[in-house]
């Protein structure tokens, strides 16, 4: 019995942390121990891309996406924003738009990236200029959490 009790420690304290059983990686790609770590500690990520210039509207886009791990958030709102930098270091927002998803929507497994991706448009005009994503979500029933990823900047993005 001595020995069962270290092994049957360890076993509970791997489902504690990880909030599951086992089963392998919620996830696509990684092991399970990857994928645990993601569930504790980010149930949804959102990522923000650089702007770039669309030739055939000569504008400047704007794209930001996100992520949740499965089963998806109950709820999520995302708002994608060009920002323009002033004079005085200050971001300005060009235009912004929101957008909502829940469930597996907000999943690799229920949606391509493409559909969990969005943009906003602005005319071009010279200047240095970022994507913002701002975003909420709730998961699992906790309590909402909130997500803010800004691009690398670029100058200049309509030459």
């Amino acid at each position: 019995m001595k020995s069962i009790l270290p092994a049957f420690i360890i076993v509970l304290f791997a489902v504690v942390v990880t909030g599951r059983a086992g089963n392998g990686p919620e996830e696509g790609g990684g092991t399970s121990a990857n994928a645990a770590v993601a569930v504790t500690l980010s149930a949804c990520s959102v990522q923000s891309d650089r702007p770039s210039f669309n030739r055939g509207a000569a504008t400047i886009v704007a794209r930001g996406s996100w992520r949740c791990d499965s089963p998806g958030a109950v709820g999520m709102w995302v708002n994608v924003f060009l920002q323009r930098q002033d004079a005085g270091g200050a971001w300005n927002t060009v235009v912004f738009r929101g957008f909502t998803a829940a469930g597996a929507t907000t999943t690799r497994r229920g949606s391509s990236d493409a559909q969990r991706t969005r943009e906003v448009s602005g005319g071009c005009a010279p200047g240095t200029y970022r994507t913002l994503v701002t975003a909420g979500y709730t998961y699992r029933g906790q309590a909402e959490r909130q997500l803010h990823e800004e691009s690398a900047t670029v100058v200049n993005p309509c030459g």
